[in-house]
This record gives C-alpha cells, sequence and structure tokens, in this order.
C-alpha cells in the first residue's frame, strides 16, 4: 500500500510539474494572445466596414492620409481666419460706437450752436430796429423774417463792388449811426 501511494504521490507530482509548465506556457503566450486578439477584431471591424462602404485599395490609403491632413489644415486656417476676422470686427463695432457716440455729441453742440445764433440774430434785429426807431426811419412792414430763422445779409457798399459777401457787423452799424448822430 505504501508503494501505491508512493506511486500516485509520484504521478500527482509529474502532474503538478506539466501543469506547471503548462501556466508558465500560457502565461507566456497570453500577451501574444492578446495581441493577436486586437490584430483580429481590428481586421474585423475593417471587414465590416469593406462590406458596408466598400475596400478602399491599399494604394489609396496614402492619399486618404494625405487628405486628412489637407482637411485638419484647411480647417485651422478656417478657425483662424475666423479668429482673425471676428477680432476686427469687434474693432471696427467698437470704432463705429465710439464715432455714434461722438456725431450724438457734435449734434448736440451743432443744435445748441444753431439756438445760440438764432438767439443772437433776433437780439441784432431788435436792435437794427431800435437804431432805425432812433434815427426816425419807418420801418418796412413788408420785411418778414425768413423761414427757419435765416435773414438776408446786409453787405457794406466797398463789400458790395469789391464782390465780398461778407455780412455788416453790428459793431460797424451802431459805428455809423454815433458817427451821423454827432
Amino acid at each position: 500500500e505504501l508503494q501505491e501511494i508512493k506511486a500516485t504521490t509520484e504521478d500527482i507530482q509529474k502532474q503538478m510539474g506539466h501543469f506547471k509548465d503548462i501556466c508558465e506556457m500560457a502565461e507566456s503566450v497570453a500577451p501574444a494572445l492578446a495581441e493577436a486578439t486586437k490584430v483580429f477584431m481590428a481586421q474585423v471591424n475593417n471587414a465590416a466596414r469593406n462590406v458596408k462602404f466598400g475596400s478602399i485599395p491599399p494604394d489609396d490609403e496614402d492619399d486618404v492620409a494625405l487628405l486628412k491632413h489637407l482637411q485638419e489644415k484647411n480647417d485651422a486656417m478656417n478657425r483662424r481666419h475666423q479668429e482673425q476676422f471676428d477680432v476686427k470686427m469687434k474693432a471696427l463695432k467698437d470704432k463705429e460706437m465710439q464715432l455714434r457716440m461722438q456725431i450724438r455729441a457734435e449734434s448736440r453742440d451743432c443744435a445748441a450752436t444753431t439756438a445760440l445764433i438764432e438767439e443772437q440774430t433776433h437780439i441784432q434785429d431788435d436792435l437794427e430796429t431800435q437804431i432805425r426807431v432812433a434815427r426816425g426811419e419807418e420801418i418796412k412792414k413788408s420785411q418778414k423774417p425768413r423761414p427757419n430763422g435765416t435773414r438776408k445779409q446786409r453787405m457794406s457798399k466797398k463789400d458790395r463792388k469789391k464782390g465780398k459777401s461778407s455780412p455788416i457787423s453790428l459793431t460797424s452799424v451802431l459805428k455809423a449811426v454815433q458817427d451821423k448822430g454827432s
């Protein structure tokens, strides 16, 4: 019985040695099997794509890669141009806004100046009327102010002879009245 146990033990030890060898071999083959599985799955995917879209000849792979590269370059260039356009457009919109604000301010100043000119013209008309009354001249009733507060400019005789169109100033009118009165 002892020999039978010894023979069984040796047999089990041999089987364990074989099992150990098989385990070592399995461990050494496992990475190769994993890599082969990846390659196989990639080929399965390619085959499925080829069935779906038709096969691409191996010579065209370089053309496809080149086209992909060119498309990526084109997309990058388009993005860069769009960014530059956006920056320039923003600068132009900012400039437009600044100019619009400046136009509004100038329009307000122009309106204020126009109102002041109209007020001064009215004052000048009143003074001219007072001067005529003081000199005893009769005011022409037919003379009416023109629309928008404009009046016909009066020119001195010298300016008319020279062809100039400068109006007579209020100061020169007052000075002439004082000279005639004295």
